[in-house]
């Protein structure tokens, strides 16, 4: 395996575990602490992101050399959520960071000058025909057998009005259950387990590789996934100040270049995906090796694909039903 000199922060497994989840400082933007590299030198680049299966392709991208490739320099910061890592973002510690679209959407309604620089995480087209990426698990002795017993129950979810949350209820409106009486409750997802299996909640949505863990762990089962909640479309993103992408469109193109391949490697190559896990995530080899992976874009973000996200953010209101976000400056990269 190519190794780079670029940084990779350590990640205890408490933090690992806190991310699978999902002000102050300087002024200086982005722009000024990442410019532009004189030729024949590395452009230096900070990454934050949580430590989770989404930042596979960007520990790929450090270790396989392919950040070093496109002439990047690049340092991989943890970081837990997007509320935590924007300060990091809009103080230029730094360039990029991990965050869902739809709070990157709701960040540009509310005036934030950020935009996308590199897609990351997409639906899949079709729903799995096993475990996923995005599961919904009940206890092995709830009753609960299908999808349509989770109607008027209570569901453990991250965050709410959160990506999964969303996904979730998306899922099982298609599926034909009547969502209106769900109840949702936020549990950070390292208490999600045993909470459900203590029955303080019905179901919870849970991410890999924890649901792998749930499931290896036992006492409970898994009833669907979220996957494909909304076939297609464009779900996690890196996204970076307007000023820092707009000031070299030419360096922008080749960052979103390079992430596009890192993220092609993800899907296609098990056994660099399985050793850049174990590099990055305390888990033993039985849990990595039968952790399901999102599915990573390998073509830019279209900004019409955005269309049904935002859609489902005025539907579920989150968004004013008036508000058009501006997709072109959203997505400034091509």
């Amino acid at each position: 395996m190519h190794r780079t000199k670029s940084r990779i922060f350590a990640i205890p497994a408490a933090l690992a575990a806190l991310a699978l989840a999902g002000c102050g400082g300087s002024t200086s933007s982005s722009s000024e602490t990442a410019a532009a590299a004189p030729e024949g030198e590395m452009t230096a680049v900070t990454i934050s992101i949580p430590p989770s299966s989404f930042a596979t392709p960007m520990y790929l991208g450090v270790e396989e050399g392919i950040f070093e490739k496109h002439g990047f320099d690049v340092t991989l910061q943890p970081g837990t959520s997007m509320a935590e890592m924007m300060p990091l973002l809009m103080n230029g510690q730094a360039q990029y960071i991990f965050a869902d679209l739809h709070n990157t959407i709701i960040a540009t309604e509310e005036g934030m000058p950020i935009a996308v620089g590199a897609p990351n995480g997409v639906n899949a087209e079709s729903e799995p025909d096993g475990k996923g990426f995005a599961n919904l698990m009940v206890a092995e002795d709830s009753g609960i057998n299908g999808l349509k017993d989770l109607e008027g129950k209570k569901i453990g979810t991250n965050s709410i009005n959160g990506q999964a949350q969303l996904d979730t209820t998306t899922y099982l409106e298609s599926k034909g259950v009547d969502t209106s009486g769900i109840e949702w409750i936020a549990v950070p997802t390292q208490q999600a387990v045993a909470g459900l299996k203590q029955g303080q909640y019905d179901a919870i949505t849970i991410a890999e590789p924890g649901g792998t863990a749930a499931m290896q762990g036992g006492g409970v089962k898994m009833i669907g996934s979220a996957d494909a909640a909304m076939p297609g479309a464009p779900m996690f993103v890196l996204a970076a100040q307007e000023s820092y992408l707009q000031e070299d469109p030419e360096r922008a193109q080749r960052f979103q270049e390079a992430m596009i391949e890192a993220n092609t490697m993800a899907n296609n190559d098990r056994a660099a995906v399985e050793e850049t896990l174990a590099s990055f995530m305390e888990l033993p080899k039985e849990i990595i090796g039968e952790t399901v992976l999102p599915n990573f874009s390998e073509v830019p973000f279209e900004p019409a694909a955005a269309e049904p996200v935002i859609e489902r953010l005025k539907v579920n209101g989150i968004l004013p039903k008036d508000s058009a976000p501006d997709l072109e400056a959203l997505f400034p990269v091509k």
